[in-house]
């Protein structure tokens, strides 16, 4: 159930009640639930659906000469044909994989459990959404969604996207491009769409004395220094793409004591690691771990000059707004949300660049680091000012 948020919000009874449906009175909230030889029912249903769509899937990876377990993009198979074909079948299999992997039965006995009365889900376009839509329409339960930075159709078999985006109570997205791709695509009312930003606590991050916080980190203080925070996510979050734009900025100042500052771990910390070692990367400083104590990360954002954003997907990142809490402009890739921080560009405190474009980004952190003019909007930025 990750990417599902079941609220205990109070949600009122309706006295038109489907006979298939069952309130119980013990739980504090409204909450309708099937009753439980449906929620056997569609238990079984869904598991004996599941095993079907893993037996195509074994079969498939048999005919490519894969193994249990091994992702298809892993496999390189040399005869053209069956690989058109099989991909094909690999498509379908994972379309209705994808559709059964969210439990519809299970969830609606957490719902139950819990007294929840309405569910908030994570990404529209992903087939979860549509299955909770369902799973509301049975219960009689709100259902909404979030805009978390993907917008690629996750499946083949879509064809439901439209019918559940307009049986759904509401979607929150913060990006205005995206409330505007949503609307051209699905004709989706204005009233249906709230524009709700990430929420910050701006009282927990703070900027701190520069030469005390690289005293702290072993930074040296004539040093040029960029950070960036966050999961890593090679691909995603553009990591590939910051380390070609460093390799560009320490190439063009051989003379000059730079240090890129990474901060976060994530599920690609591998593959990074390698990348810098196999460039050769210099000045590259990576506390390869979750920070969650906000001192120890206003100390990391206050130590440098300038924080970057790489990204390629996201849903309105708050990574710039704590750096620019912390008194750094930002220079970040036209990511969605991005425009939306940055609105009045180099007046919002910062430099926005094509994704997936290292020169760019190289260029822009080159111009902050340079240019001295750029410690003004430093302490701009700084809630203190």
């Amino acid at each position: 159930m990750a990417g599902c948020l079941a609220t205990s919000a109070h949600y009122k009874s309706r006295s038109s009640v489907n006979s298939n449906l069952h309130y119980n009175p013990r739980h504090k909230t409204d909450a309708f639930y099937l009753q439980s030889n449906q929620q056997h029912d569609l238990c079984c249903t869904t598991s004996r659906l599941y095993l079907a769509y893993r037996k195509i899937r074994r079969w498939a990876l048999g005919a490519y000469g894969g193994k249990e377990g091994q992702p298809f993009k892993d496999i390189a198979d040399p005869n053209p044909h069956r690989r058109a074909f099989l991909s094909t079948v690999k498509d379908l299999a994972r379309s209705f994989g994808t559709y059964l992997s969210t439990p519809i039965g299970s969830l609606a006995r957490e719902l139950r459990q819990e007294g929840c009365s309405a569910i908030l889900c994570q990404e529209y376009e992903y087939p979860r959404f549509d299955v909770c839509v369902l799973l509301g329409k049975l219960l009689r339960v709100p259902v909404y969604a979030s805009f978390q930075g993907e917008i690629r159709l996750r499946a083949c078999l879509n064809l439901f996207r439209h019918s559940t985006i307009h049986a759904c109570a509401g979607v929150i997205i913060a990006p205005q491009a995206e409330i505007q791709r949503v609307r051209s695509r699905y004709h989706v009312p204005p009233q249906k769409i709230a524009r709700i930003f990430n929420p910050m606590d701006m009282s927990t991050l703070y900027p701190m004395d520069r030469k005390q916080a690289r005293t702290k980190l072993g930074i040296p203080l004539e040093a040029k220094v960029v950070v960036c925070h966050g999961r890593i996510d090679l691909y995603r979050k553009g990591l590939d793409i910051l380390l070609e734009a460093w390799e560009l900025i320490c190439n063009d100042r051989p003379n000059t004591d730079l240090r890129l500052l990474l901060i976060g771990s994530g599920p690609d910390s591998p593959k990074v690691r390698q990348m810098i070692a196999d460039k050769r990367l210099q000045g590259v400083m990576w506390h390869d771990k979750f920070v969650n104590d906000r001192v120890e990360m206003s100390r990391y954002l206050s130590a440098a000059d300038v924080y970057t954003l790489a990204s390629r997907q996201e849903g309105f990142p708050v990574a710039p707004l704590e750096a620019m809490t912390c008194g750094l402009p930002i220079v970040a890739a036209d990511a969605p949300g991005v425009p939306d921080i940055l609105e009045e560009g180099e007046m919002s405190g910062g430099i926005m660049v094509p994704r997936e474009n290292p020169e760019a980004l190289a260029l822009a952190l080159g111009r902050v680091l340079d240019n001295v003019e750029w410690s003004r909007v430093r302490k701009a930025c700084s809630p203190q000012n």
